[in-house]
Order: C-alpha cells, then sequence, then structure tokens
C-alpha cells in the first residue's frame, strides 16, 4: 500500500465516509508483541479439521468445510442437530478483542 493509498483512508475516515469490512480472519488467534498465542475462533479450514477428527472424514481435504459438514451429518446422525451443536460449541467460545476491534472502537 502506497502512502498516497494510506492518505485516501485516512481522509474517508475523518469524512466519516469510511466503512470498515473485517473479513472471517479477524477474530483468529494472533501472536502478541510479547509474542504470547492468544487464542481466537477458528478459520473455515481449521473448523473443517475439527468436524473431521470427530467423524473421522477420510474422504478428500478435510479442509473442505462443505464436504466435511456433509460427511459429518451423514456418518454422525443424519441430522443437522450434531453438526450445529459441533459448530456453535467452536465459534461461541469466547476470546479476547483484537487489535483491530480495538483500533476500530477508538
Amino acid at each position: 500500500m502506497e502512502e498516497h493509498d494510506l492518505n485516501l483512508i485516512i481522509k474517508a475516515i475523518e469524512s466519516g465516509r469510511c466503512l470498515a469490512f473485517l473479513g472471517a480472519g479477524a477474530c483468529t488467534a494472533f501472536t502478541d508483541s510479547q509474542g504470547k498465542e492468544i487464542p481466537g475462533l477458528p478459520t473455515g479450514g481449521q473448523l473443517a479439521k475439527i468436524l473431521a477428527d470427530k467423524c473421522q472424514y477420510s474422504n478428500g481435504h478435510p479442509d473442505d468445510l462443505l464436504k466435511v459438514a456433509e460427511y459429518f451429518v451423514y456418518t454422525c446422525s443424519g441430522s443437522r442437530d450434531d453438526l450445529e451443536k459441533t459448530v456453535r460449541r467452536e465459534i461461541q467460545k469466547p476470546c479476547l478483542p483484537r487489535p483491530i476491534h480495538t483500533v476500530l472502537a477508538q
């Protein structure tokens, strides 16, 4: 990113015309300035691997969330309930705000 681009962003923020968009990675684990790993929410690939481990997925790439989730439903119970409970348990874990959240809140 060039200085000109940063200046455009700063002007947009100052004028109230900047809309922040955070991608899925905004809540993932990170390493703080002291080198300490701060846990976070799983990425789609990490969530797929958690599901793959639970259902012993062996039908291709274990990081393909759609395929693993379908396999999970059909091999565990035939119902989405177990899948939804497992996903909910993983994405509702408490985690601290990320530095980007603090910056946006300021």
